[in-house]
């Protein structure tokens, strides 16, 4: 979900510096031995220094490491160590700067010790963050494990074991353990003691395998071609440590998922059976397991040996006075216990005195000839402890300016989401409690020869109103509306206008006057413009009226995190921006006000992709 999620709790942007930590005061421990580089190998790593286990306190498994590798550490070094992930583009310098551990060259001489310290203390300065908090130093241990094996082939451990039997079990044993047929006398190494193991590069293996190292007879290097002692290096190592395959099918991990379905409306108790569903889904699949149970008397739920891999994140959904809550998303994390989701629900209410509006959002656009396009999104906020549902199923009511026309409601259906009004329409989300608990998105047209008089009556207190105007002919006076920055956005002008909010039942007003300079207001709208009536076209349409998202969506979005239209956003694309966001909170890029927030908000827009099948 990051750039090296491993490095995953830093995603640099394009041409970002190096980061740098002067305040982690530095512990010197014992330096790992140091590695014989072999000529034209890469250096030996180097990281900062922090306290670490020198050694393994058991046998690390390369299996356990793939599936760690896998979601902390391929997005950045790609899935078989070429620094080609998805997220590599982001670092700077690219694959110049990330380690190609698919290279022999550069585990040949770093020992496994050695890569354990980077892991554990990171490299800042080429974006890759300490592990000694996220990962446990067996875990770390682990993913060192299996780093190895993306330049050892199932092919070399064949070869090196044929060598080895050959060439070497008749001293140092079938097992690697020193105990061969012809041991007697001698003093050797049990190849499966894991710390002195891991204190030693391969290289220095092959050097001894090579030249003997003053032990008569021990000299292979006229015996053995090098392919043939490197493949014994090889093998010699993996007594140490459980070797896996590279491109072999992750190992099938089970886990519990367990929870609590709590009613979040004061003195009221569940009531009535609660049907729960786990929905495990990953990012290139979709929805890929479903379970489904039900709570007991205290409202806790349990399912054991849920199958996961790594990317598989869970919701868990309970099903409650015919409205549908689901619980925070989560993946498991190898070696840390259950999945704990709890699940929140509320008893119902038809009374709208707790909704608050926080802010409205206007786009305006002038894309055809005599029209202005208006797209507004609410955002609300329910401070209360009841789910806003009425019995009849109709919800927030949203009055328009007289004379509009074409209306257009995101994910909107006429007749079966939304219901026309005299004055305007009522959707039948149901408004939840909690802040930037909802949105609606909608947009219409009204005439516009050169000025109009903009009147709205809205039906909830109103927090602040904030208005783009996309094109810099026309201005924006009225009461409270101050002028803010201006940008420039794709080659399409933007002027901003806020205002502090309203009371309930008051109206909305603003004049616009000028005329349209926009070459779009003088002729047909092209294929990016509004096509009124359209709801692909109003994703579009905050594509037209939010310049598709990447262009204004890039002021806007940062700007204000709560204004931003989904438009077509996927499950994975919210529990991305979720997880990244966490992120954000963690590194301290974001302050935890605008965290709160701004989460609420991408919760929301889950809850409504996830009810798209069915619930409400």
């Amino acid at each position: 979900l990051s750039a090296c999620s491993l490095a995953g709790d830093i995603t640099p942007p394009p041409g970002a510096r190096p980061l740098s930590n002067p305040t982690r005061p530095a512990v010197v421990t014992p330096a790992a031995p140091a590695a014989t580089a072999l000529p034209g190998s890469s250096p030996t790593e180097a990281g900062a220094v922090v306290p670490v286990s020198q050694a393994p306190s058991t046998r690390p498994s390369a299996a356990q490491g793939a599936v760690l590798y896998a979601e902390h550490c391929a997005a950045c070094h790609g899935p078989t160590g070429q620094a080609d992930g998805p997220m590599s583009a982001n670092v700077p310098g690219g694959a110049d700067v990330i380690p190609r551990f698919a290279l022999p060259d550069r585990a040949r001489a770093n020992s496994m010790q050695t890569w354990f310290q980077v892991v554990t203390a990171g490299r800042l300065e080429k974006f890759m963050p300490p592990f000694n908090e996220k990962l446990t130093d067996a875990q770390r241990w682990d993913v060192v494990a299996f780093l190895y094996t993306l330049s050892t082939p199932q092919t070399q451990i064949d070869l090196g074991r044929t060598v080895y039997a050959a060439n070497c079990a008749q001293c140092h044993g079938a097992g690697g353990q020193g105990d061969g047929a012809e041991a007697a006398g001698q003093t050797l190494r049990d190849f499966t003691e894991v710390a002195p193991a891991a204190a030693v590069a391969p290289a220095e293996i092959f050097e001894a395998v090579t030249t003997g190292v003053g032990i008569d007879g021990h000299a292979f290097e006229a015996e053995l071609s090098e392919d043939e002692r490197w493949a014994v290096t090889a093998f010699v190592r993996a007594f140490a440590y459980d070797y896996f395959a590279p491109g072999s099918p992750l190992p099938v991990q089970a886990g519990t998922i367990t929870g609590q379905v709590v009613n979040g409306t004061a003195g009221a108790a569940l009531t009535g059976e609660v049907v729960v569903n786990v929905l495990g889904f990953e990012p290139d699949a979709g929805v890929v397991q479903t379970l489904t149970g039900t709570v007991d008397a205290d409202g806790r739920y349990s399912f054991t040996d849920v199958e996961y891999q790594p990317g598989r994140q869970f919701v868990v959904s309970a099903s409650y006075g015919g409205i549908t809550y689901y619980s925070e998303p989560a993946a498991f994390s190898p070696g840390n216990g259950p999945l704990e989701l709890p699940v929140t629900v509320f008893e119902k209410t038809d009374d709208p005195a707790a909704l608050r509006v926080d802010r409205i959002h206007l786009f305006i656009l002038f894309e055809t000839p005599g029209q202005v396009t208006i797209g507004q999104l609410y955002l609300f906020s329910n401070l209360g402890d009841r789910t806003f549902l009425p019995e009849n199923g109709r919800t927030v009511e949203f009055p328009l300016p007289a004379g509009a026309t074409g209306l257009t409601v995101q994910d909107g259906q006429d007749g079966v989401t939304f219901f026309r009004t005299e004055t305007g329409f009522v959707d039948s989300v149901p408004i939840l409690p909690g802040e930037g608990a909802s949105q609606v998105l909608f947009s219409y047209s009204l005439p516009y020869d050169g000025a109009l008089d903009f009147a709205q009556p809205v039906k909830y207190p109103v927090g602040q109103v904030n208005v783009l105007v996309g094109d810099m002919g026309v201005t924006l006076t009225g009461d409270q509306f101050v002028a803010g920055q201006a940008s420039d956005v794709q080659g399409t002008p933007f002027q901003n206008y806020s205002r502090l909010g309203l009371d309930a039942d008051q109206t909305l007003r603003f004049r616009l006057s000028g005329q349209p300079s926009s070459a779009a207001a003088a002729a047909p709208p092209g294929p990016g413009g509004v096509t009124v009536g359209d709801t692909t076209s109003l994703a579009i349409g905050l594509g037209a009226l939010a310049v598709t998202l990447l262009g204004i969506g890039v002021w806007w979005w940062r700007r204000s995190p709560s204004a931003r239209p989904a438009s077509a956003a996927s499950r994975e694309d919210l529990l991305q921006a979720i997880a990244e966001l966490d992120d954000d909170l963690a590194a301290g890029k974001v302050k935890p006000d605008e965290y709160e927030k701004e989460r609420a908000w991408l919760k929301q827009e889950l809850r409504k992709v996830w009810t798209k099948d069915g619930g409400r």
